[in-house]
């Protein structure tokens, strides 16, 4: 499946796509774009007004955790409020392409 989020991508857009790719669909690609920008077939997320993004005061990673009954343990631990492991993830296993349908591209 095909996921899109918007360019420039922080903590919680590289977190999710993380979260998608290891958790959720294992041969997720992923592009990225504007604001406002629609991909016909692809799956957005942490964008305004889809499904899998803010809602509630919860973040991107919190609604795919929801949306997926993701319920291990360590995902759980892993919430909005604890910026480190992702972070640690970004520097380990994260470049953040400007645009790119491979996920190779984004994760080693």
């Amino acid at each position: 499946m095909r996921y899109y989020t918007r360019r420039r991508p922080q903590v919680d857009r590289c977190g999710s796509a993380w979260l998608i790719k290891r958790f959720v669909d294992p041969e997720a690609e992923f592009a990225f774009v504007e604001e406002g920008d629609e991909l016909p077939g692809a799956v957005p997320f942490d964008m305004s007004g889809v499904e899998l993004g803010h809602h509630r005061g919860r973040c991107t990673f919190e609604a795919i955790l929801t949306k997926h009954k993701l319920k291990d343990p360590a995902l759980l631990e892993w919430d909005a409020s604890s910026a480190a492991p992702t972070c640690w993830m970004l520097t380990k296993h994260w470049k953040a392409p400007e645009w790119t349908w491979s996920s190779e591209a984004c994760f080693t």
